[in-house]
């Protein structure tokens, strides 16, 4: 049972599952943290929040309606801020959010440090993207320099670590994809296959001359021509553009036909 402490009057009064008791006042002091709870008339909660001095009072800096006073109850008091964020986030847990259907709370995200969890209604996203268009885009007119845009070329997707892999590939083992999502592969597939090699109009030429001396024309497939020949792949590549000769070549040179 949740206790709530009467913020001005005596006496125990019972609500709901909720009962008042006024053993506790309301201190304002640095670093002293508390979890609270804003009530309907029926008793139950509708908005959990956490804050320190007068937070939970403040009427501008929530996003739903500040009950009065009697309807404002302490769930923890005395915690730091890392204690105060966790509980918050449990009570909103348990208790559950109206927007996302999982219960009785107002509360517009999971609770704890930051946004996580908030879901924009489609009025909000439309706002947002009409205040960040054209001229109201902060970054409009500007260009990014050829440093921040080398920066960003060079930055590399976070890395799925193999145990998060085997986890994905056990979900979706034995599930079969749908014939219209294995029919747009197959489409895929033909469309890329029709632009391998010389069908590829961006498909670089190279010429490979064997240790015999006999030269080889190869249109894009750099890399099945090597396999085929049993000559590294990676060693090829290198005397392009190093003009150096590894082990791996066996002897076989290659330069772009530019």
């Amino acid at each position: 049972m949740l206790k709530r402490r009467n913020l001005k009057q005596g006496g125990e009064q019972k609500c709901s599952s909720f009962s008042i008791n006024n053993t506790a006042t309301f201190k304002t002091r640095m670093n002293n943290y508390y979890t609270y709870a804003y009530l309907r008339e029926d008793g139950t909660p509708f908005y959990i929040g956490k804050g320190r001095g007068n937070r939970l009072f403040e009427k501008e800096r929530h996003n739903v309606k500040v009950p009065p006073n009697d309807r404002i109850i302490f769930l923890k008091q005395n915690l730091n801020e890392k204690e105060a964020f966790k509980h918050e986030r449990y009570m909103i847990f348990i208790l559950g959010r109206k927007d996302i259907k999982t219960g009785i709370l107002r509360n517009k995200t999971d609770g704890g440090e930051g946004a996580s969890g908030y879901i924009h209604t489609d009025e909000a996203k439309l706002k947002i993207s009409k205040a960040n268009k054209g001229e109201n885009n902060p970054f409009y007119g500007r260009e990014h320099t050829k440093e921040t845009k080398q920066k960003m070329k060079g930055r590399k997707p976070p890395l799925i670590s193999l145990e998060a892999r085997k986890r994905m590939s056990e979900k979706k083992r034995g599930i079969p994809r749908d014939r219209s999502i294995v029919d747009k592969m197959m489409e895929t597939r033909k469309i890329n296959q029709s632009f391998v090699g010389k069908n590829n109009p961006n498909s670089k030429v190279f010429v490979f001359t064997s240790p015999q001396g006999q030269e080889y024309v190869v249109v894009g497939q750099f890399q099945k021509f090597c396999k085929e020949q049993n000559i590294s792949c990676w060693g090829m590549k290198n005397m392009i553009k190093t003009g150096k000769m590894v082990p791996g070549c066996k002897n076989w040179k290659v330069r772009t036909n530019d």
